[in-house]
This record gives structure tokens, sequence and C-alpha cells, in this order.
């Protein structure tokens, strides 16, 4: 009779401990990057909001429909398609786009939501990119895969702003800001 009391608290805090875990788990993961460049404003935008320019540096992804309606406004919504994951519907929604700041909204599926914020700063030489970026977990089951891969989509955002570091710099000089 002990051992099926030991057993049964025992499993009860095993219980407490899943759903405990399940409850006190992130729902969101945010992450921020900077570097400097002397591109002006318009064209560090012109990669964002440009579908032909954000394929060129955004990792993974195949291809984008323009934003519709065009020119890019705010409301205006695209269609992304990442290599390999065909059936992975992807929209992206400009929330906010102001003269040197401009907010997205991406949706996978009904699984998650990122949130981006790019800032522009004008110094005398250079400006200074801010990428700011929020990952929501819109399903429950979803947190524990954002607690794994925090790590893994800081690096892809930083190689990806790497990669538009090198796009931006074209002659130019860029430095990039230490962490």
């Amino acid at each position: 009779m002990k051992i099926l009391s030991y057993a049964l608290i025992f499993l009860g805090f095993l219980i407490l401990g899943v759903l405990a875990l399940l409850f006190l788990t992130p729902r969101t993961v945010r992450y921020e990057l900077s570097f400097q460049t002397s591109a002006d404003t318009d064209a560090i935008l012109e990669y964002f909001i440009e579908s032909d320019q954000f394929t060129l540096w955004m990792e993974n992804l195949d291809s984008a429909e323009r934003f519709e309606p065009y020119p890019a406004r705010m409301g205006s919504a695209r269609e992304l398609f990442f290599k390999g994951d065909g059936s992975l519907h992807t929209m992206e929604e400009i929330t906010d786009l102001r003269e040197n700041d401009l907010s997205l909204r991406t949706t996978v599926r009904d699984l998650l939501q990122i949130d981006h914020r790019v800032s522009i700063v004008s110094n005398n030489d250079f400006n200074t990119v801010h990428i700011q970026s929020q990952v929501t977990a819109l399903k429950r089951a979803m947190r524990f895969s954002l607690i794994g891969a925090k790590k893994g989509m800081k690096e892809q955002a930083l190689r990806g702003s790497r990669t538009l570091e090198s796009l931006l710099k074209a002659g130019q000089s860029s430095t990039p800001i230490p962490d």
C-alpha cells in the first residue's frame, strides 16, 4: 500500500511538473541586430521592401511575391516561399512604414508570428540600421520549439544581416557594431 501511495505522489508531481513547464515556457523570443553603413536610407529600405532585393540576403528564401497593393505601403502584403518548404504558407504584411522606420509582421500558418522593426538612424557619414525581431508562438505546442530555436534564429539573422551589409557596402564603408 505504501508503494502505491508513493507512486501516486510521484506521478502527481510529474504531472504538475509537465503542466508547469507547459505554462511557464516563454511564448516569445526576442533578438536585436545593428550595423552601420554609408548606404542611404532608400537603398537600405529597398532591401526589405523590394522582393527581388529581399531574396538576395534572406537565408533560405526561394522567392517572394511583390507587396500588394504596390507600391508598398502600410497594409501591403506578400507571400514568401522558402527553399524545401514549398507547402509552408507564409504571409508578410507591412504594419508601419515611415521615413526611416519599417515594421513587418510575418505569419507562418497559424503557428508563429514574427514581428520585425527596422529603424535607420542617420549620423554624419553613415546610417545605423537597427533590426529588432520578436517571434511569438501562436500555438502552445510551438513554445517548446522556440526554446531550442532561439540561438538558431539569432544566428540565421546575423548571417542575413552580414549578407545585407556586404550587399549595401558595394564600395562603401560598412562597420559592424559589436554585440
